[in-house]
């Protein structure tokens, strides 16, 4: 009994000085650098699909920068399929929503 209240004392006292960090120093800032993406060529290599050069937009909403990079894939055939990808130096955390667990119990969600 005593080990388990000990370790519930390390964990509370590791998620305080977590969230004293995180007070102290703010959200962390990914404006700092430049977005990247994987640039060489035989990266994007598939069976029989020839890859196309990458498109670049460039987007500074609200201050972020991020990038859409797109690929547009060919096969033997002509079927087209196209890559799309968006870069951010800015950490993102996604979590489950308010509405999840209600939507398995006969619940909708508007």
């Amino acid at each position: 009994m005593q080990t388990a209240i000990f370790r519930y004392i390390i964990l509370i006292s590791v998620l305080l000085a977590g969230a004293g960090l995180y007070g102290a120093f703010g959200e962390p800032n990914g404006n700092t650098g430049t977005p990247r993406w994987p640039e060489t060529d035989p990266l994007y290599t598939v069976g029989q699909w020839t890859a196309g050069p990458a498109a670049v937009e460039h987007n500074t909403d609200a201050g972020r920068k991020t990038d859409l990079v797109t690929r547009t894939f060919r096969n033997s055939a002509g079927t087209v399929a196209t890559l799309s990808m968006v870069t951010s130096q800015a950490p993102k955390l996604y979590g489950s929503g308010a509405e999840v667990p209600f939507l398995g119990t006969g619940y909708t969600v508007r």
